[in-house]
């Protein structure tokens, strides 16, 4: 209707780790990511809308391979990981500001991840592979405000600002080793 949108989709993706040499290895992963969005515009200047998606990532070949052993002995070996996966909900409003040539948004989020993949690192910051971690939670809030500063002679030559602000909070949600404590290398801003 003109004030009420709903819209879905779904992407399905195939992806292949693969090295040769001396770790000759692969991995297949398969991918089903469906998302649904509901738009509603109680008045013609503001629009709220509900949004859930399923997002997936297999791991990068740099996740995959590790280097593991002493400095004499360093042995490159491949990793058998799990693709991360996130279950995201968002809830939004969106507000034409001052003029018809800028919008200001707020959306907070929140996402259930599985097997999230961790870089981690020795005491001297080396990296050492990666990881599949237990369940992890992200919630936060976004705002963003985005303006034409020129308008052009047609639309591929506008110059257009946008800002935007994200802050959020990672944290594992009940993992036997790290409970609740908050993931590393993530700040909240």
């Amino acid at each position: 209707t003109q004030r009420l949108t709903l819209a879905g989709g779904v992407t399905w993706s195939f992806a292949r780790r693969e090295v040769g040499g001396t770790v000759a290895a692969a991995s297949n992963y398969i991918v089903l990511s469906p998302r649904v969005c509901l738009t509603w515009r109680p008045r013609r200047e503001w629009e709220l809308f509900a949004r859930y998606e399923r997002g997936s990532e297999p791991p990068t070949v740099d996740d995959l391979l590790a280097v593991a052993g002493t400095p004499n002995d360093l042995a490159v070996r491949w990793t058998p990981l799990r693709r991360q996966r996130a279950d995201t909900f968002e809830l939004g409003v969106r507000h034409p500001a001052m003029s018809t040539h800028s919008v200001f948004e707020v959306t907070a989020y929140a996402a259930n991840r599985r097997n999230e993949l961790l870089r981690q690192v020795d005491g001297d910051g080396a990296a050492v592979g990666a990881i599949n971690a237990g369940p992890t939670r992200h919630v936060g809030l976004e705002t963003a405000l985005a303006f034409q500063l020129v308008k052009g002679w047609c639309k591929w030559n506008d110059v257009e600002v946008r800002l935007a602000h994200n802050w959020g909070v990672s944290r594992f949600a009940g993992d036997p080793i790290y409970g609740h404590n908050r993931l590393a290398g993530r700040p909240a801003h």
